[in-house]
């Protein structure tokens, strides 16, 4: 299994279950050039014609947005515990 650092935090690369449904996979974590705080950089494993987004789309996130828990209060029916769930790690 594969992880990277993100300060004092670790992230595994490897494909994730974001709790709206969709599958992205987790390929590095950089730092953004004005404030250095990092983020985790992520692509799509789907298409989504209303939104333009097609498979391999880079998207980047707040490691600590990344890692948190789903809001309860404003996604009450939602299942998943975690924003994003590990499915597949990359060996």
């Amino acid at each position: 299994m594969k992880q990277v650092l993100a300060g004092d935090r670790s992230i595994v690369l490897g494909v994730y279950h974001h709790f709206k449904g969709k599958l992205y996979e987790v390929v590095d974590v950089v730092r953004d050039c004005d404030t250095l705080e990092y983020k985790v950089l992520y692509r799509a494993l789907y298409y989504d014609v209303q939104k333009h987004i097609v498979p391999g789309d880079f998207f980047y996130r707040d490691v600590d947005e990344f890692l948190s828990d789903v809001d309860r209060e404003k996604y009450p029916d939602v299942t998943q515990r975690e924003r994003f769930k590990l499915v597949s790690p990359n060996l």
